[in-house]
């Protein structure tokens, strides 16, 4: 394995020292591309202070670093674990000591997220997490969020900011009326779709991040959510983002999100992952969280379907609906069903079930109550300080449509069996659709590139531990997607590169899967879905990552490393990084050597030489460095080579030959350990 380090010495007759635009235009060598200067710079000095395992991954619109990971960094305290307060206040403090990394400044974030991560139980270490969004004058900032992520005793792993760099026009003074936005967005949708809408959104006035060609702006701007639902026409809705100095449209994301061909309380539901059919007939399962009325007051059930009015000694009437804490299930082409039980005797432990004679229309809306409780369960289990899906999120079923499902930032909603489809109100359906809810919960988003389909699919395939998503979708057979496939990762440069967002969002979701069976293939199968489940719902609370980039495996590995240093590899990286090879992501190379304590020459007139590096070499894996390299090229030609030669303990030097001035040099190391 290679690792290179760039300097670069510039040879001048006046001694013109090499300004930060040469390196950056300079041809990197193949399969390297150098950092802006001035994150290298900063970079060495934070690793001067905090050990040289640290890296920075650079956001390709900003120039600003996107990820600081790899190393651990203390500020010489423990904070109690149970005071979020002090947690939120080390997470500023690293935010003010990397600002000149990322641009961001502490006082625009405010507190949002607080999370403890029990990772210990799957073979590494517990840790906590920190959110906090960007807030500039009371303006939230598009997708701002900077992540800081802690280890227990409260070291610092890794700090991710998807936030605004510092921008010239922090003004939060609208020329435009949010009403005359909304009034553009109407038009702008009538002009899209050829039709009025049913529905619009209050708008809402944010700094808004525009993308031209590679560079990220940002500018004040209403967002305005407009949509088409409830008639007889396929619902259709854009959340319009729209410029409020000049009233221009800025950018359109699609609102409504469809899944694409596309005493105990019991009820009668469709089991496993596959639709409602006469092969996979209802069968009786416990109704959570549910509302139960009566004459004594409302109670609800807890996760097992038990309920308790406390204190009644006479005979109940009780009546139970497909509505929750969590849930609420409703039929959309008539009443939603409840069902009264009458003359409930005390103390008798009564078995109540509901829709007892299944019909579809009921058996939907007992669907979609369970799967939405079943999903906020799954995640209180695996993490129970994750409060992210304990919401009341209301279901629509029974559409008087087919094959589909779709989410428009309100609530999930499912259509009827027709045509060549099943009731789409099942499990994974289910999961799928509420994944799109919880990607803009956790802050993921249902971006353009696939992002949010491919991870809503994970939170299907993960919660029921299946590859396959939509089983029985048509009633002739066959499924929707399934993680098993084999669409490769396109590059960072070009994630959404199949023709649509769920076509591209399988390199995702594929990706999450194969990790998931080398996790069951190296582990076990209980410990590893363990494992990938406290992987990715940490990841959702750890990162904002909205889009599908090679930086994902970093900050997983992130989260399953135990000792700091993630270069040296993690409890699970063999399963990890195989899962994202497999689905063609570049993969995370091990650092077999370390390299630290780089002497960088400076710019000379000399032209006799030699220019004599120098840089300590350790051998991580296997001890100990047998030789290293320092290879260069002198305005941006071909590379070089000379052998480096050991100077007693790590430190290594290589001499470069003298070269006629005016000249640029670059130059990096090899260094190879001892089995080569």
């Amino acid at each position: 394995m290679t690792y290179r380090f760039l300097g670069a010495l510039a040879l001048t007759t006046a001694g013109l020292a090499l300004s930060p635009q040469a390196l950056a235009q300079a041809k990197p060598a193949p399969g390297f591309e150098p950092q802006s200067s001035h994150l290298d710079t900063l970079l060495v000095d934070w690793q001067a202070d905090f050990g040289p395992s640290w890296h920075v991954a650079t956001n390709p619109l900003t120039g600003t670093a996107e990820l600081l990971y790899g190393g651990r960094a203390s500020a010489g305290i423990e904070p109690n674990v149970n005071n979020e307060g002090q947690w939120f206040q080390m997470a500023r403090h690293w935010v003010g000591q990397t600002q000149a990394m990322h641009g961001v400044q502490a006082s625009d974030l405010v507190d949002e997220r607080f999370v403890f991560l029990p990772l210990a139980q799957v073979n590494t270490t517990d840790k906590i997490t920190v959110g906090m969004d960007q807030v500039i004058g009371g303006i939230p900032v598009e997708d701002g969020r900077v992540n800081v992520l802690f280890s227990y005793q409260g070291e610092m792993l890794s700090l991710h900011s998807t936030a605004a760099p510092s921008f010239e026009n922090r003004s939060t003074q609208a020329s435009l009326k949010g009403s005359t936005a909304a009034e553009l967005a109407v038009k702008a949708f009538a002009s899209d779709e050829k039709m009025r809408p049913t529905f619009v959104g209050e708008p809402k006035l944010i700094f808004a991040h525009v993308d031209d060609q590679e560079t990220r702006r940002w500018t004040l701007a209403w967002q305005v959510d407009v949509q088409l639902v409830g008639l007889v026409v396929k619902p259709v809705g854009h959340l319009y983002t729209v410029d409020a100095h000049t009233g221009a449209i800025l950018k359109t994301a699609e609102s409504v999100h469809f899944f694409d061909v596309t005493g105990t309380i019991s009820t009668m539901a469709t089991p496993g992952t596959s639709a409602d059919r006469a092969a996979n007939a209802p069968v009786q399962m416990v109704m959570p969280h549910a509302r139960v009325t009566s004459s004594a007051g409302t109670v609800f059930t807890d996760e097992n379907g038990n309920f308790n009015f406390v204190g009644v000694n006479s005979p109940l009437d009780i009546t139970v609906e497909y509505r929750g804490t969590f849930a609420n299930a409703n039929h959309d082409q008539g009443a939603d069903y409840s069902t009264t039980f009458n003359n409930v005797q005390p103390n008798s432990n009564a078995s109540l079930v509901m829709n007892s004679a299944p019909t579809e229309y009921v058996t939907a809306q007992a669907n979609a109550y369970i799967g939405v409780n079943d999903l906020r369960d799954w995640i209180r289990s695996r993490i129970p300080g994750d409060a992210t899906a304990d919401f009341l999120a209301p279901a629509n079923c029974n559409l008087d449509d087919s094959c589909n499902a779709f989410f428009n930032g309100t609530s999930t909603n499912y259509f009827n069996k027709a045509g060549s489809c099943n009731n789409t109100a099942f499990s994974v359906i289910v999961a799928h659709e509420m994944g799109h809810w919880l990607n803009v919960r956790y802050g993921t988003g249902n971006g353009s590139d696939g992002m949010g389909e491919g991870n809503a699919d994970v939170f299907a395939l993960y919660q029921y531990d299946d590859a396959v998503n939509g089983r029985f979708f048509f009633t002739g057979g066959g499924f929707v997607r399934t993680g098993t496939n084999t669409k490769q990762f396109c590059g960072d440069t070009n994630p959404g590169c199949f023709g649509g967002v769920h076509a591209d969002g399988e390199v995702w979701m594929g990706a999450a899967w194969k990790i998931r069976e080398e996790l069951d293939a190296s582990l076990g199968n209980a410990m590893g879905d363990m494992t990938a489940d406290l992987l990715f719902l940490s990841w959702m609370n750890s990162y904002n990552q909205t889009g599908i980039r090679s930086i994902i495996e970093t900050q997983w590995l992130t989260l399953d490393d135990d000792d700091g240093n993630i270069n040296n590899g993690t409890p699970n990286y063999q399963a990890i990084n195989t899962g994202f090879e497999i689905q063609g992501f570049p993969g995370f190379d091990l650092s077999f050597v370390d390299f630290s304590n780089h002497v960088a020459l400076v710019d000379t007139r000399d032209e006799v030489g030699p220019y004599t590096t120098q840089i300590d070499m350790l051998a991580l894996f296997n001890p100990s460095v047998a030789s290293g390299e320092t290879f260069y090229r002198v305005n941006g030609g071909g590379w070089n080579s000379v052998a480096m030669s050991n100077m007693g303990g790590n430190t290594w030097n290589g001499d470069i030959p003298g070269i006629v001035s005016p000249a640029t040099v670059e130059y990096y190391f090899t260094g190879t350990d001892a089995v080569g």
